[in-house]
C-alpha cells in the first residue's frame, strides 16, 4: 500500500485531532435525559411500531404479520450466497445485471443488517429485561457526570470497554436509553459477524466464505430467550473474539509477517480483560495457538520473541488503566472491585461432579443453544459422509444421501440432547468437549504444508469452544446470557467443514484442475449446509416470541420517576438501596455512590463485605445525596428480601440514614426518604407532631413509621376530632386516598379522604344508605395541609388550613365501620396516596370536656 504524502498525512492527523477534540467536548457537555425525553430514540421506533400495528385489526394479526416479514428477510442472506457461490463458479446461467446483484458484497451484508433489524426490533422496544443491561446504561450515564470509570460505578465482572461504548448516542445528541443501548449491541454483531467473514475469507474463495458466515449471520437474529435479547456483558467480547481470530489466520496465512498481529493479539487480550474478565481465557487460547503457530512454522527467532510481543501489547492499556487509576486516587477501589471482588465471585461453591451435571442441563434446557449444537452435529455428519464417498454419484444422489445421514444425525441428537439432568450426559459432553479440539485438528487428513492453516483453524476453533464452554461453567451461575459466549464458537465450528474441504489453498498455482474437480463435487453439501442452517433459522424464528405485540408498553420509564423528578432538582443526586437502577435512568439522576447492586455487601468474605460498607457510607458522606430510595421490595431476585438485605441490618448505614434523612413516603413498593436539611424547602414537610395524650388512635411518621400503616377499628365517639397533617408530593391517582376505614367497597359507612383531579380533595362520610361529601378542596403539590373533621352527633365540620370548608348535617349519624383505619391507602392498600402523611390522630372532645 502506498503511504500517504507528507501534506495529506499532516491534513488528516489533523482532521482526525479536531475531530476527537470535539468529540470529547460533545461526551464532557453532554447531560443525559430521563427514559422516553424527546431526546432518546425510542420514541420515534415507538411511533413507527405503533403506526405498523394500526394497519391491522388487532396486535394480534399484526405480530403474525410481522412474524412472516422475519422469515423472508432470514432467507435474503442465503439466497443471495447461494446464487452468488452457483453463479461464481458457471454451474448456474445469469444475465450479467443480475450476477452483479448476487456477487455484491454490500448486498449481502445489507441484508444481514435487516434481518438483524427486523427479527430484534419489537425487543427494541421493551423496557428492563435483564437488571445487568440497566446497571449497564446506568453506569454509563453516569460516566457523563464522572469519566472516572473506578471513581464514578463498579460494574462487577464488566469493566469499562463493556460500558463506554454506551455513551456513543450523546455525540448525536441522543440521550442513551434501552433502545439505542440494544442498537450498539446488534451493531456490535454485525461488526463480529463481518470479521468472521474475512477470517472465513482468509481461508477458502470469497463466494465459499459467504457461504460458510451464513450459520453467524443469522443466528443473533433468530434468539427468542429474553436474556439473549438485551445488551450484555458479553457483546464487547464477540467483537474482540472476531478480531483476535482475524490476526490469528493472518498468522497462519503468513507467519513471517507475525510481529504486529502478535502485539495486537497482546491488545485484544488487555481489552477483554477491561472488559469482561470472562472472555481472557478465550482470546489467550487465540493467542497461545497463534504463537505455537509460529514457533511450529519455524518464523519466531529468538524462542522468547512472540511471548515477549504478545506481553508488549498487553501493556499498554493496563498501565494506562493503572495512570489513571492512580492519578485518581481510586487504586485500591479498582483493585478491591475488580481484581478481589470478581477473584470471590468465581469461587466454586460445590461439588465438581454436581455442578457438571447442572450445567450440562442448564446448557441443554436453552432451546437455541440446543439448536446450534444440533445443527452443527448434522454438519458434522453430512461432512464425514461426503468425504467418506470414494465411487461416483450424481449430486442429487449425494444430496439425498448427504441429507438423510444429516436429518437422522440430527433428530438422534434432538432425542438425546434432552434437559434431564443425567450425570452419564454430563460425563459425555465433559470429555466430548476435551476431544473436540484433537477431532477437529486430526479430521483434516491432508497433511500438505499449503494446508496446514486449515488444519490449525480447525483445532482453534474447537479449542474456543471448549475455553468458551468452560468459563461459562467456571462461575457456578446459571446466568443465561453466558452462554452467548457459545454462539459464535459454535456458528464457526458449523463453518469449517466448507473451509476445510475447499481451501484457499486448493485453488493456488498447480491446483487448478483439483480446484474445477472440488467445486463440482461440493455442490451437493453447500446445498444442504445452506439448507440445514435456513431451516434451523426459520423453525427459531418461528417459535413464540417472547413478547406479544400487545404488551409492548408506551413508555419504558419507572413509574416513581415523576415522583423523584418531583423531590430532586435536575443536577440532584440520589442513591437507590437494593438491586434496582430503574430509577436512575426514569428520572435522569445521577446516583451519589459506585454501588447500583449492594450484594456484595453481604459477602461471606469479612474483606470485601468490609471494604465496600466503608466505600459505601463515604460515598454518602461525601455526595449528600438528595434522596435515599429503599427499593429492597422491587430488587430483583433473591435480593428483595428486608430482613436479609435491608440497609437496616447493617447498623453504621442505619444510624446515618436514620441520623440525615426524614422518612417522607411509601409509594410504588419503595420507601423515600429526603435529606433532613431540604424536608421542609424541597418537600414542605417538617417534623412530625407528637401524639396527644388524650388520643385514642394516632399515627405519628418517623424513620420506622411507613404508609400506608393501618390503626385498629374504631367506633367513633359522639363528640371527636379527625386531624390529619400531610404534603402531597406528585401527580395523584383518580381516587387516591389520604385516609379511610371503609371495611367494605359496597358499603356507605366510615370516613375517607379522597383525591379527584386537578389536586382537588374531599371529606366523604358514610351513613348507612349512602355517601355525604364534602365541597372541594384544592390542595397544591408539596404544600403542606392541615386537615381536621369533627364529628359532633350528626353534625361534620370540616377546616383546611385554619379556614372553615363545609358543615354537613348528615340524615343521622355517621355508620360506625368495623374496618381497620387506613393512613395512606384505602382497602387492602389500594390507591395509595403519594405523599408525606405526618400526623394522623383521634380525639374523644366528649370525654375531655367531661375531665375538665
Amino acid at each position: 500500500m502506498r503511504a500517504f504524502p507528507p501534506r495529506k498525512r499532516i491534513a488528516l492527523g489533523s482532521a482526525m485531532s479536531i475531530a476527537a477534540i470535539l468529540c470529547a467536548y460533545r461526551i464532557s457537555t453532554f447531560v443525559p435525559q430521563p427514559l422516553d425525553a424527546p431526546s432518546t430514540l425510542r420514541p420515534i421506533l415507538y411511533g413507527w411500531f405503533a403506526r405498523f400495528v394500526r394497519h391491522y385489526s388487532n396486535p394480534e394479526e399484526a405480530q403474525q404479520a410481522w412474524g412472516s416479514y422475519c422469515l423472508l428477510c432470514l432467507s435474503v442472506p442465503v439466497v443471495l450466497a447461494v446464487l452468488n457461490y452457483l453463479f461464481s463458479r458457471s454451474i448456474m446461467p445469469a444475465p450479467v445485471w443480475v450476477h452483479k446483484i448476487v456477487a455484491s458484497r454490500l448486498a449481502l451484508f445489507l441484508s444481514v443488517a435487516a434481518c438483524l433489524i427486523v427479527c430484534r426490533f419489537p425487543a427494541l422496544l421493551r423496557g428492563e429485561i435483564n437488571p445487568d443491561e440497566t446497571l449497564f446504561l446506568a453506569a454509563a450515564r453516569q460516566l457523563f457526570w464522572d469519566p472516572v470509570f473506578f471513581r464514578a460505578v463498579d460494574c462487577g465482572t464488566s469493566g469499562p470497554i463493556n460500558v463506554l461504548p454506551l455513551m456513543l448516542p450523546g455525540l448525536f445528541g441522543i440521550s442513551p436509553d434501552y433502545t439505542s443501548t440494544r442498537l450498539i449491541g446488534l451493531g456490535i454483531i454485525f461488526a463480529s459477524v463481518y470479521l468472521i467473514y474475512r477470517v472465513l475469507a482468509l481461508l477458502t474463495d470469497d463466494a465459499t466464505a459467504r457461504i460458510a458466515v451464513l450459520p453467524a449471520a443469522g443466528a443473533f437474529a433468530v434468539l427468542k430467550h429474553a436474556d439473549f435479547l438485551h445488551y450484555s456483558s458479553e457483546h464487547v467480547s464477540f467483537v474482540l473474539l472476531s478480531l483476535s481470530l482475524y490476526m490469528c489466520v493472518g498468522i497462519f496465512r503468513n507467519p513471517k509477517r507475525y510481529t504486529w498481529k502478535l502485539v495486537g493479539l497482546g491488545l485484544l487480550s488487555a481489552s477483554a480483560f477491561l472488559a469482561k474478565m470472562q472472555a481472557v481465557p478465550i482470546l489467550c487460547c487465540v493467542s497461545a495457538a497463534a504463537a505455537a503457530y509460529v514457533h511450529w512454522s519455524g518464523y519466531a527467532g529468538k524462542p522468547w520473541r512472540p511471548a515477549l510481543l504478545f506481553g508488549t501489547g498487553v501493556a499498554p492499556l493496563l498501565v494506562l488503566n493503572a495512570a489513571v487509576c492512580v492519578a485518581a486516587g481510586v487504586w485500591n477501589d479498582f483493585w478491591m472491585e475488580y481484581i478481589v471482588g470478581n477473584y470471590h465471585y468465581v469461587q466454586n461453591n460445590g461439588a465438581v461432579a454436581a455442578q457438571i451435571s447442572q450445567f450440562s442441563d442448564f446448557v441443554l434446557r436453552i432451546a437455541e443453544i440446543r439448536a446450534l449444537i444440533v445443527t452443527l452435529v448434522a454438519i458434522l455428519a453430512a461432512y464425514a459422509f461426503e468425504r467418506m464417498q470414494r465411487g461416483p454419484l450424481s449430486d442429487l444422489v449425494l444430496f439425498v444421501r448427504m441429507g438423510v445421514v444429516g436429518g437422522v444425525v440430527a433428530i438422534a441428537a434432538t432425542a438425546l440432547l434432552r434437559p434431564d439432568g443425567s450425570g452419564l450426559l454430563a460425563s459425555a459432553a465433559v470429555i466430548g468437549i476435551a476431544m473436540l479440539p484433537g477431532v477437529f485438528f486430526l479430521l483434516y487428513q491432508d497433511r500438505d504444508d499449503v494446508l496446514a492453516p486449515v488444519r490449525w483453524f480447525g483445532f482453534v476453533t474447537a479449542a474456543v469452544g471448549a475455553v468458551a464452554a468452560a468459563t461459562v461453567y467456571l462461575p457456578h451461575r446459571q446466568y443465561v446470557h453466558y452462554l452467548l459466549l457459545l454462539v459464535f464458537p459454535l456458528t464457526i465450528a458449523m463453518a469449517w467443514p466448507l473451509v476445510a474441504a475447499f481451501p484457499l489453498a486448493v485453488c493456488a498455482a498447480g491446483n487448478a484442475e483439483r480446484s474445477r474437480d472440488r467445486q463440482r463435487s461440493f455442490v451437493p453439501f453447500v446445498l444442504l449446509f445452506a439448507t440445514l442452517v435456513l431451516l434451523r433459522q426459520l423453525s427459531q424464528a418461528g417459535s413464540p416470541d417472547s413478547m406479544a405485540f400487545a404488551a409492548v408498553p408506551m413508555t419504558v420509564r419507572a413509574p416513581e420517576s415523576e415522583l423523584i423528578d418531583a423531590l430532586t432538582g435536575p443536577a440532584g443526586k440520589i442513591t437507590v438501596w437494593g438491586w434496582n437502577a430503574r430509577p436512575y435512568l426514569g428520572a435522569g439522576r445521577a446516583s451519589a455512590t459506585v454501588d447500583f447492586n449492594m450484594s456484595n455487601f453481604f459477602v461471606i468474605t469479612q474483606q470485601v463485605r468490609a471494604y465496600y460498607r466503608a466505600a459505601y457510607l463515604s460515598g454518602l458522606q461525601r455526595h449528600r445525596p438528595e434522596l435515599f430510595i429503599d427499593a429492597i421490595d422491587t430488587s430483583h431476585g433473591g435480593f428483595a428480601n428486608r430482613k436479609a438485605y435491608g440497609f437496616e441490618q447493617i447498623p453504621e448505614i442505619n444510624t446515618y440514614v436514620q441520623a440525615n434523612y426524614m422518612y417522607l413516603l411509601s409509594a410504588y413498593g419503595q420507601r423515600f426518604y429526603i435529606r433532613r436539611d431540604l424536608a421542609q424547602s424541597d418537600a414542605g414537610v417538617g417534623d412530625s407532631r407528637k401524639c396527644d395524650a388524650q388520643a385514642i388512635r394516632c399515627f405519628a411518621a418517623g424513620v420506622e413509621s411507613w404508609i400506608p400503616a393501618d390503626l385498629p377499628p374504631i367506633q367513633m365517639p359522639q363528640h371527636a376530632l379527625l386531624e390529619v397533617t400531610f404534603t402531597p408530593e406528585t401527580t395523584q391517582d383518580m381516587y387516591t386516598t389520604v385516609f379511610s376505614n371503609q371495611s367494605d367497597a359496597g358499603a356507605h359507612e366510615g370516613f375517607q379522604l379522597q383525591h379527584l383531579p386537578s389536586d382537588k380533595y374531599r371529606v366523604v362520610i358514610g351513613w348507612g344508605p349512602e355517601w355525604a361529601v364534602s365541597e372541594m378542596m384544592v390542595l397544591p403539590q408539596r404544600k403542606p395541609a392541615y386537615l381536621s373533621v369533627e364529628f359532633n352527633g350528626d353534625l361534620v365540620t370540616v377546616v383546611c388550613n385554619g379556614v372553615k370548608r363545609d358543615e354537613m348535617r348528615l340524615p343521622k349519624r355517621m355508620q360506625d365501620s368495623a374496618g381497620a383505619i387506613t393512613v395512606g391507602s384505602w382497602i387492602g392498600h389500594q390507591r395509595p396516596f403519594l405523599g408525606n402523611i405526618q400526623f394522623f390522630q383521634i380525639r374523644d372532645l366528649g370525654r375531655e370536656a367531661a375531665k375538665r
